[in-house]
């Protein structure tokens, strides 16, 4: 049953590796060739292969007439392979002889060996058969037979064979005999008709075993090998790439398959085969000793089971039982015989089946002998196993009636144990059950109880403080020393691991506390010191907290502690916790009370308040200068103080109760004060609205009110709203007649703007023409001047030159004032502006020895005013190199976003923070010891500013440090903005937002003229 079963398993382990094998070879195809091989086999679907019908087993027709051999299983890889099936062709005898593919008629030759003419028709391969030539002869012949020999008998050899010619030009002197096929050589030799034949192996194999020759066997090998290899047509160089592919996707493992399946070794003889009498002769020595011992070992198993028997009393049921036991394994021995002697009459046949005929005498002794080695051990085997068996069973008795006391045992020594606890249990719930008592002295009473009740040497009760990082002891109870103490705080820091083992586990049971991982830490110390060798510790857990440990400590060395004993401990935890709990209880009810006894105080204390704050509240209310009402959700006024009553002229009596809305506020304000007291109504409070109000007589004067909700009341549960009321009528008044003087001042200050803008032509043509003429008379073109005549007329030429400057600077901001500046916006190369600021400040710094560095990319350019832009560059470079005595100054130009920065650095005195404030104001020139020598008006960076600001769209900023320099940053869009694009100005008429009671102006010129 079992061999069917393995012969089944083996049957589909083979079908499933033959599948396997067949799926990889159908997906090996497509990644081996090319999209190009593939087309190139897809135009040529009959590609011809030449099969010879008699070259077994290379290559042969089976029985069926469909080729087979070692050839056709090497070409049906390469088809599965490529994923190609070839046309399979027998040549004829004429076409065999051919050495070119017109003549043979066919494409592929796949055994082919290579010459010098086919070489010229044919592509080959690399050898994929390498077969060596030996030489055959008979089993008895001499074991220094040897072709060098001449003189020995003739040697066969195939006459069309390559290994003739070998033979004829390596050894001449040898007689060979030339025969038709392999087959009738080894007839030759088997006969003694040779001494020998010359052939590969896979050939002679297959002939020997057709032709049932058993005399052969191979003497050596001649050093001639056949190698064959695919030839394919030498026009199709593609047909052999793709069959080299092939071959190469072939294995070792699948060519070594192969050459087994085809090489059947009938000529070369096995060792078992030499050597056949002496493995007989050793099967029979070991298996006569192993009779022997098995006897030997049977008796032995006889004679402890009899003795062992003798010495014990068994009950019936016990002698039954192994009554039954026998049985069943003589049964069981019959079984192992019966497959005993199928597996050695199995093997008589075997060895009747294959070994030689005439040695049929010795067959039979064989049997005989295997036969009576069969009876005798199947007896043996049998009666050992029965003594095997019941000697087993007997121990297994032992063993369970051992076993049994030792469980009674430690039963009885439970139960002991256990009525030790609940006594110890009973006396703790008594106790609990008493008057209360400290909780220290409850905490000694468990220690002591603990220790006596485990027979403990020590127990104590801990407490967690606080932090979780600290336990304290309550209580140690020292049972040999009967004495009450306790112990030092254990410290989490110092002992990591036991407090981590204490948060997580219920029970620690440290049965050897110097290798648990919860009390290692103890074992450098506290436990050499104490003579502790186990450790029960139980966890105290409080509202899933632990809060404590109850710690027995056994001494003397290791013990392990029951099941019974960690619940017991487990227990004791737990009437601790109803102390802890007691304890808190306790200790909130006199907080409790002490706490209600300080809110009685504390509320006598706030009623008074309470009291006194009312009593301020209505002073205040009636005695405010400011009208005050109380106003309930539905709008009715609830309460009015006398300052609202004086503003309305209203009587109280008159005016609670009524609705606010429609008595005391003025037609125009009453849709403001309806949502005004709804928003208040939802929480939101209001401040500063300006409400228009209304008195009896039906005057209509403007408050500035505040709203918000108050307490809700206690008799109605409604809230209410608190109007706080201020008249601002006569603020009004002054606000508007404020707003008029400022239209005045405003409107004058613009005139003067307008004025002096106006008058740039008036006053700078007098100014030109004194320029004018005093060049013309310092260049002497009015007559020859002395020293002194040049002097004085160079100091009137350069102050009047200074004064167009100051004038032009005036004018300027004026005019940017007044509006009247005109801007042009053009495209400006940045290159070619910087390139004249240095040609106008160059005589400023050559004067000074500085160093001017301007750094400017070629190609930046924005859209501005040119004029302005050039400007202010002017300004803020000049200014610096006035105020720079040594070092240089740098300019640099970079593009960030759609912003043009242009930065000033110098290396001059520098400028205090402080004094930055005042750096940008007309006429305000910052003190320093430059301030004297360098001549200006404090309107440069101011009017800078200002064009960058109000005419270019851009800003400008500056950093400093004293006596380290400063650097002045100038930002402008790259395209102006659209207003100074559209109108050609950047500024119009500044606007302003006017409001007065009865008009608004957005132009204060406008309102100037009305």
């Amino acid at each position: 049953m079992a061999l069917s079963r393995f012969l089944c398993v083996l049957k589909w382990q083979v079908l499933a590796a033959c599948a396997l094998l067949f799926l990889q070879s159908a997906c090996f195809a497509g990644d081996m060739l090319t999209p190009a091989e593939r087309a190139w086999l897809q135009a040529h679907p009959d590609i011809r292969v030449a099969i010879s019908p008699d070259y077994p087993p290379i290559s042969f027709l089976g029985a069926n007439g469909q080729p087979t051999g070692l050839e056709h299983d090497y070409l049906a890889l390469i088809e599965s392979r490529i994923g190609y099936q070839f046309k399979r062709v027998i040549p004829t005898l004429a076409q065999r002889a051919a050495d070119n593919p017109e003549d043979k008629q066919v494409d592929i030759v796949p055994t082919f060996a290579s010459t010098a003419a086919r070489v010229q028709s044919w592509t080959f391969s690399k050898p994929y058969l390498d077969f060596p030539v030996y030489l055959i002869t008979q089993d008895n012949a001499p074991i220094k037979f040897s072709l060098e020999n001449s003189q020995q008998q003739a040697v066969s050899v195939v006459g069309h064979y390559a290994v003739y010619e070998y033979m004829k030009e390596k050894y001449p002197a040898v007689k060979l005999d030339k025969v038709d096929d392999t087959c009738i050589g080894l007839q030759h030799v088997a006969f003694g008709q040779s001494a020998g034949l010359l052939a590969d192996l896979p050939v002679a194999n297959w002939c020997a075993k057709k032709y049932n020759l058993k005399n052969l066997t191979i003497a050596h090998a001649i050093g001639f090998h056949y190698e064959l290899s695919v030839a394919s047509r030498k026009d199709w160089p593609q047909l052999s790439s793709i069959l080299e592919k092939g071959l190469a996707s072939i294995t070792q493992v699948e060519r070594d398959e192969i050459y087994l399946r085809w090489n059947k070794s009938v000529l070369e003889k096995s060792a078992y085969e030499k050597y056949a009498s002496w493995v007989f002769a050793s099967v029979f020595v070991l298996l006569g000793l192993l009779m022997f011992r098995l006897y030997q070992w049977d008796n032995k198993l006889k004679t402890s089971l009899d003795n062992r028997l003798k010495m014990t009393h068994f009950s019936e049921t016990q002698v039954s039982h192994l009554t039954t036991v026998t049985k069943k394994v003589m049964r069981t021995n019959v079984m192992t015989f019966a497959a005993v002697v199928v597996l050695i009459f199995g093997t008589f046949a075997y060895i009747y089946y294959y070994y030689d005929s005439n040695h049929s005498l010795v067959v039979r002794m064989i049997e005989v002998l295997l036969l009576c080695a069969c009876l005798l051990g199947g007896f043996m085997l049998g009666s050992m196993r029965r003594r095997y068996e019941a000697d087993t069973y007997y121990n297994q008795l032992l063993g369970q009636s051992s076993k049994r006391e030792k469980v009674e045992q430690q039963l009885t020594q439970i139960e002991l144990r256990q009525a030790r606890q609940q006594q110890a249990l009973i006396a703790l719930t008594r106790r609990q059950l008493s008057p209360w008592q400290d909780a220290e002295d409850v905490y000694r009473e468990i220690a002591q109880l603990a220790a006596e009740t485990l027979e403990a040497d020590r127990a104590s009760v801990w407490l967690f403080d606080q932090s979780k990082q600290q336990l304290d002891c309550m209580s140690l109870y020292i049972k040999s020393k009967q004495l009450h103490t306790v112990a030092k705080p254990l410290q989490a820091k110092a002992l990591p691991q036991y407090f981590k083992h204490l948060i997580t586990l219920r029970v620690v049971a440290a049965d050897d506390a110097y290798t648990h991982p919860a009390t290692v830490e103890f074992a450098i110390g506290y436990l050499q010191e104490n003579n502790i060798g186990a450790l029960l510790d139980g966890t105290i857990w409080l509202n899933n907290q632990v809060v404590g440990v109850v710690c027995i400590e056994h001494t003397g060395g290791a013990r392990e502690w029951a099941l019974d004993e960690q619940n017991f401990v487990g227990s004791l935890t737990d009437y601790c916790r109803l102390i802890i709990e007691t304890c808190r209880r306790r200790s909130a009810e006199q907080a409790l009370m002490q706490l209600s006894a300080r809110q009685e105080e504390t509320i006598a204390e706030r009623t008074q308040l309470l009291r006194e704050s009312e009593s301020r509240y209505s002073y205040v209310v009636q005695n405010a200068p400011i009208p005050i009402l109380v106003i309930a959700n539905n709008g009715n006024i609830v309460d009015i103080n006398p300052e609202a009553l004086l503003a309305g002229k209203y009587k109280r009596e008159d005016i609670i109760g009524k609705n606010f809305i429609q008595t005391v506020v003025a037609k125009e304000s009453r849709r403001k004060a309806l949502f005004t007291a709804a928003q208040t109504l939802k929480g939101k409070k209001f401040r500063d609205i300006e409400l228009v109000l209304q008195a009896t007589d039906g005057e209509k004067v403007e408050f500035l009110c505040s709203v918000g909700l108050i307490h809700r009341s206690e008799e109605d549960g409604t809230e209410k709203m608190v109007a706080i009321a201020q008249n601002i009528s006569q603020q009004k008044a002054l606000q508007s007649t404020l707003i008029q003087a400022r239209v005045a001042a405003e409107s004058a200050d613009r005139i003067k703007s307008m004025f002096v803008a106006s008058m740039s032509h008036e006053l700078r043509t007098p100014l030109n023409s004194i320029i004018g003429f005093l060049g013309v008379v310092l260049q002497g073109m009015s007559g020859e001047l002395n020293v002194k005549q040049k002097d004085q007329l160079g100091r009137a030429y350069h102050s009047a030159k200074h004064l167009l400057s100051l004038i032009s600077d005036v004018i300027d901001i004026s005019k940017i004032e007044a509006g009247f500046l005109q801007t042009h916006v053009e495209k400006v190369y940045l290159k070619q502006l910087f390139t004249e600021v240095e040609y106008a400040v160059m005589h400023l710094a050559e004067e000074k020895h500085l160093a001017l560095d301007i750094d400017c990319a070629d190609h930046l350019q924005l859209e501005t005013d040119r004029k302005r832009l050039y400007q202010v560059v002017l300004n803020v470079v000049s200014n610096a190199l006035k105020y720079t005595e040594q070092g240089a100054v740098n300019v640099t130009a970079k593009v960030k976003g759609k912003a043009l920065i242009i930065a000033v650095e110098d290396t001059g005195i520098g400028i205090a923070e402080a004094d930055l404030s005042d750096l940008f104001k007309p006429f305000e020139r910052i003190e320093s010891k430059l301030k004297v020598k360098t001549l200006g008006t404090g309107l440069g960076l101011y009017l800078t500013r200002k064009i960058l600001t109000q005419l270019l769209g851009g800003t400008i900023e500056v950093k400093s440090s004293p006596g380290l320099g400063s650097t002045f940053t100038i930002k402008v869009p790259l395209i102006a903005p659209a207003v100074l694009q559209n109108s050609g100005s950047i500024l119009e008429a500044p606007q302003l937002q006017l409001t007065t009671k009865k008009q608004s102006y957005k132009n204060p010129s406008k309102a100037l003229l009305e």
